[in-house]
């Protein structure tokens, strides 16, 4: 018994010993602190100013001096970064942002949120809502600098698209707020397919954009006095969220990695929709008080141990906060005005 005891603890030891020099690289480096995917966050304050960081507390450059326009909306396409300020205007740079240049001139004047334009990966594409005839222009070139405007007959005649959003199935969807119709394209060889979208309050109410939470398509009113909508098919058909305060403008939508929908509130914070249920409940902790929440994206760390660290960021008229449990508790990182992150 004590021989079988004994090589039970020479077996434990050699296991110990293997684990730990299993998280450490030869050189003595911890494994668990190399980051091999960083992220990188731009940060938008209210003169317009553009900053720049991988980690949210160090502030690098500043790409975009402050010209008194913020813009109302920022993508990244492939290593192309993509400005829409308050003019029809898209500007383009391909030089991390130390020089911006107009690349599209016709961006829809009624598209007013974040979500006018998107970067779809899994289509090489870049969308943006346009005043061409049906609504879309997108590029295909990997560089964001020659855009074709989509004339897909499944848009209808004269569609006006406003926003987009991207489900978790690879599904794009295109909002068009004037006439609140939803279309839908699965995949970049499909043809474009107009929805129901039965239960929408009737087009002329307030502003709706859209975003999604996992393969939900929300539907969120930025005036506050419509509400906010899902549809978990595609489209056809829509309920009401409740929870939230009545006629309180909504600034931001965002479900970050698909796993909680939070909704930024003008002065009245972050309000956060619990698993599983279809009603918001308020996610202020750590959020100074009247706080507008105008912009909330997310991001994530992966480091060398397969180690996998999530962040989600809220640009608000009080600073820039961030909730390392999505959502629910928010530190101040950097003081300031901020109208947008991405």
């Amino acid at each position: 018994m004590r021989r079988i005891s004994n090589v039970l603890k020479i077996s434990m030891f050699a296991l110990t010993a293997f684990a730990f020099q299993s998280c450490k690289k030869t050189n003595g480096i911890d494994n668990n602190a190399v980051i091999t995917k960083p992220y990188t966050l731009y940060v938008v304050d209210s003169l317009g100013t553009i900053y720049n960081t991988n980690d949210g507390n160090n502030y690098k450059q500043i790409i975009f001096p402050a010209d008194g326009i913020p813009p109302r909306a920022f993508a990244t396409y492939f290593n192309s970064i993509l400005m829409i300020k308050s003019s029809a205007n898209a500007f383009l740079s391909s030089n991390e942002g130390a020089q911006f240049s107009s690349t599209f001139s016709k961006v829809s004047p009624m598209a007013f949120h974040q979500s006018l334009i998107i970067d779809v990966p899994s289509f090489n594409r870049v969308y943006i809502a346009s005043t061409d005839a049906k609504g879309i222009a997108y590029s295909q070139d990997s560089t964001g600098e020659a855009w074709i405007a989509d004339n897909d007959n499944g848009l209808g005649s004269a569609a006006s698209i406003t926003s987009f959003a991207q489900l978790e199935d690879g599904t794009l969807v295109a909002f068009d707020d004037a006439s609140r119709s939803i279309f839908t394209k699965p995949n970049v060889g499909a043809a474009w397919t107009k929805k129901a979208s039965g239960g929408l309050p009737p087009a002329g109410n307030g502003q709706m954009f859209i975003t999604n939470y996992g393969n939900t398509i929300v539907a969120a009113d930025a005036t506050g006095a419509e509400g906010v909508y899902y549809s978990t098919n595609n489209g056809d058909s829509w309920l009401a969220y409740a929870g939230l305060p009545t006629g309180v403008p909504v600034r931001t939508a965002h479900s970050p990695f698909n796993k909680v929908l939070l909704i930024g509130l003008e002065g009245q914070g972050v309000y956060r929709l619990p698993l599983g249920s279809d009603t918001f409940v308020p996610a202020n902790i750590g959020l100074d008080a009247n706080t507008a929440a105008r912009s909330i994206v997310s991001k994530s760390d992966y480091f060398k141990n397969d180690r996998l660290k999530e962040y989600v960021y809220a640009a608000c008229n009080t600073g820039l906060y961030r909730s390392e449990d999505n959502g629910s508790n928010w530190t101040k990182i950097k003081s300031g005005n901020f109208v947008l992150v991405y």
